[in-house]
């Protein structure tokens, strides 16, 4: 074990984007040259992390989550994961074929501690780089999740880049839009009213499955924007899609701009 930078700044604030990068690709370059199986990076807050493999490779968050569902569902033969709505189809396919089930909530920390406090949970994630392995406690703990991702490497005979080339090579955006806060309710009556009829979900947002991938349209409970997350197996599929919802949540909160101004 290596630590870098593991002294405590009682005064410190949580790191900007780009200064999150830079100490990540640091992370990424000292962990191939010690050759080490893996590097971590252990947010503020103790909570978040996020997870560079041996390969120097850093993962997404969005990989990240489907990477540690590959490793559960190597080390375990029954039981339950809970993810947002927005999380990777492969949490599906992967468990489906390992025998576990998939339980998709609400994205805020609240309601995935909640899911996660059921005995049957083996693995909570969050789309903000928390993850929690609730047999231990239904909470997010960086420190617990940097332990326990090694304790599955070795459970699952599996390093981190083994179990990120299982994954199925899927399609997947990530939009973020300009959404006053006055139109975020209306927006979702939009893209409801759109859906009927529709497959989909009205668990978190709205989201709309298709014959091409899926589509979730949701507003951020903190900042003035909409989230429009797609994901599909062709690439042209997801970026057919992505461009129509994009245009269609743009319309609607343009419309609901007018109508305010009225």
């Amino acid at each position: 074990v290596t630590e870098l930078n593991s002294h405590v700044h009682e005064k410190a604030m949580d790191m900007s984007t780009d200064e999150l990068e830079a100490a990540l690709d640091r992370l990424s370059r000292i962990v191939k040259t010690l050759e080490a199986d893996a590097g971590f990076w252990v947010g503020p807050s103790g909570e978040k992390i996020r997870v560079v493999s041996g390969a120097g490779h850093i993962f997404s968050n969005r990989e990240a989550i489907s990477v540690l569902t590959v490793m559960v569902c190597a080390a375990q033969n029954e039981g339950r994961l809970v993810v947002p709505v927005a999380a990777p189809q492969a949490v599906e396919e992967l468990a489906k074929a390992a025998g576990l089930t998939v339980q998709r909530t609400r994205s805020d920390g609240y309601s995935l501690v909640d899911a996660a406090r059921n005995r049957q949970v083996r693995f909570v994630a969050s789309m903000d780089d928390r993850f929690g392995f609730p047999k231990f406690q239904p909470n997010f703990d960086g420190l617990f999740a940097t332990a326990k991702i090694m304790e599955l490497t070795v459970r699952a005979e599996l390093s981190l880049d083994q179990a990120f080339a299982t994954l199925p090579r899927n399609h997947y955006h990530h939009l973020e839009l300009s959404c006053p806060w006055e139109s975020k309710g209306g927006l979702m009556r939009r893209m409801s009213e759109y859906a009927i009829g529709k497959r989909g979900s009205l668990i978190d947002g709205v989201r709309i499955d298709t014959e091409q991938g899926w589509v979730l349209v949701l507003p951020d409970q903190h900042r003035p924007i909409a989230h429009i997350y797609v994901e599909a197996t062709e690439e042209n599929g997801a970026n057919g899609l992505l461009e129509l919802y994009r245009g269609k949540v743009s319309g609607w909160l343009a419309e609901l701009a007018d109508v305010d101004r009225c």
